[in-house]
């Protein structure tokens, strides 16, 4: 037998909860699984609604949520930057004697070993 469906304004706050703590793990592909369920229920809310104050909570964990995600979004871009500098900042190479020299290495420049 089945029970009464769990209320929106429950399903929202564990669904919230569970994209917190994906984003504060860095789980990708957690984030992922979350979405759908997540914009299932938000289609409830609007079919089914729920008390001013339940309606607060949950606008409190989406605002909490928003700001993770923006800075989530912050750090790959900054990641990508220094990855991005580090593939065209060029190479030290090492002599016989153990001096050093820097090498620019242009992005479009490939060597290759023949």
């Amino acid at each position: 037998m089945m029970g009464a469906p769990r209320p929106v304004s429950e399903a929202l706050a564990e669904l919230l909860n569970a994209q917190k703590v994906a984003l504060l793990n860095g789980d990708i592909e957690g984030l992922s699984k979350i979405e759908a369920p997540l914009g299932r229920a938000f289609e409830r809310l609007k079919k089914h609604p729920i008390s001013d104050q339940a309606l607060e909570r949950i606008q409190k964990s989406a605002r909490r949520n928003a700001v993770l995600l923006k800075a989530a979004q912050s750090g790959l871009n900054i990641a990508r930057a220094r990855v991005s500098d580090q593939m065209s900042a060029g190479l030290t190479v090492y002599d016989a004697k153990g001096r050093s020299q820097f090498t620019s290495s242009p992005a479009s420049r490939l060597l290759a070993r023949r």
